[in-house]
């Protein structure tokens, strides 16, 4: 149910992101392009090809034990897949709708230091360590998978990542295709966390057979209301 990894849909869709207006502060969620391919999502579960009630942490488990054909993700299971007995998988560019455009989720984790923490000097080498340097910055998705920030820790990382090709398939050359023509971030606006949490609890009532209509409707006239207070 998370917005970042639907955005994508609606994207795709042509439908635009749910925001738009000066510093993307108006709610787009009730459009026609919205209600067609939240539909088409919610269409998903009610016609049993996606199933209900299943968690974001219990989608690897399911891939591992085959138990799901294949799922959209990024590379941080690649670890457990490759330790996983007898998985036989492969990577595939993420599929976009007819007359679409192909896109693809992106953005990242971030550090941040307490202001108030009592060693706020080692708090500060650390996260420049973890992030400017690239040895450090490697360390940071070695055991976890995740694509580096670092443009030094990269060539390592796709260095590392290219000699899967053979077992898994081009997963580098996807990576790079993706982020030199496909990437799309979220929405950059002081709103986002308001809409945000509201996206989240409206997909997770589509996802659970709520009227789709009715469902963004409802969120629109909320997203309404809770912008216009931040402006």
């Amino acid at each position: 149910d998370n917005y970042y990894q639907l955005q994508m849909l609606f994207e795709s869709a042509g439908a635009g992101p749910g925001l738009k207006g000066d510093g993307l502060m108006e709610s787009d969620i009730a459009s026609n392009g919205w209600v067609k391919t939240a539909q088409w999502y919610s269409d998903l579960f009610s016609k049993g090809i996606s199933p209900r009630g299943v968690s974001p942490d219990q989608t690897t488990d399911q891939f591992i034990n085959g138990e799901v054909a294949f799922m959209i993700g990024g590379t941080y299971p690649m670890g457990r897949y490759n330790a996983a007995d007898d998985l036989d998988y492969g990577v595939a560019p993420v599929p976009y709708f007819k007359d679409g455009k192909p896109v693809t989720p992106t953005g990242s984790l971030c550090l941040s230091l307490n202001p108030h923490s009592q060693h706020i000097d080692a708090a500060r080498a650390f996260a420049e360590f973890a992030s400017l340097n690239a040895e450090g910055n490697y360390l940071t998705v070695s055991v976890y998978p995740l694509i580096p920030t670092n443009a030094g820790a990269f060539k390592t990382y796709a260095q590392k990542l290219a000699a899967e090709t053979e077992k898994i398939g081009p997963a580098i050359d996807i990576i790079n295709y993706e982020l030199q023509n496909t990437a799309v971030a979220r929405p950059r606006t002081i709103g986002y966390v308001t809409f945000e949490t509201l996206m989240i609890k409206a997909f997770g009532d589509i996802r659970n057979g709520a009227d789709v209509s009715d469902t963004l409707k409802a969120a629109d006239q909320q997203l309404t209301r809770q912008l216009s207070r931040l402006r």
